[in-house]
């Protein structure tokens, strides 16, 4: 919260701004992983999997209050008064697997497989006052949002190497759907 006065040249009262803002957030997060190593009885023959599943929840409320004064006629330039509500949530999943296979002392296969989901909402509320409550929802400052994203990914890799090189050749492909949703005007976004 803060006051600016602004005086002229010879130190005249011109304008006054007052300026109050707050904000309160409270955030949630998770964020869990198990993993899983296999070695096989032959030799160099592994497999390693890995689950992670990150979550968050987001909410914030406050305030925005300027008041501008013409200090010379006491009339007031402009007055910004509003309310913010926020909020956000995001869950995402990621399962990958790497496999190792043994073709000789110095050569192997890999194969490996990724899959990735998100799913996420965004809402921003913006408030002015009516009648002294804020429930005059202003549109420009205001939005929602819904998004979704999975990925698959997969792929191969023929492996070489010794005490001093190691080479590897081989390929990933991928799969990516992405939908993007302004929940607030129901249009989509891609």
């Amino acid at each position: 919260n803060s006051v600016t006065q602004f005086l002229s040249q010879r130190d005249t009262l011109t304008r006054t701004t007052d300026t109050r803002n707050d904000s309160k957030d409270v955030t949630i997060n998770l964020d869990a992983t198990v993993r899983y190593f296999k070695d096989f009885k032959k030799r160099n023959r592994k497999l390693m999997m890995r689950y992670n599943f990150l979550g968050n929840d987001v909410n914030n409320n406050g305030t925005l209050f300027t008041a501008d004064t013409n200090a010379l006629v006491h009339t007031q330039n402009f007055l910004f008064d509003q309310k913010k509500e926020g909020r956000s949530n995001s869950m995402t999943h990621t399962a990958y697997a790497d496999y190792f296979e043994p073709l000789g002392k110095r050569i192997k296969l890999e194969f490996e497989y990724e899959f990735y989901q998100n799913n996420s909402t965004q809402r921003k509320t913006t408030l002015n006052p009516y009648n002294g409550e804020y429930i005059d929802i202003d549109s420009i400052f205001s939005n929602q949002f819904k998004t979704d994203r999975m990925q698959n990914r997969g792929g191969a890799f023929f492996i070489y190497e010794n005490n001093k090189l190691r080479i590897s050749v081989g390929t990933r492909v991928h799969h990516i759907n992405i939908n993007n949703r302004n929940v607030f005007n129901d249009s989509l976004i891609n």
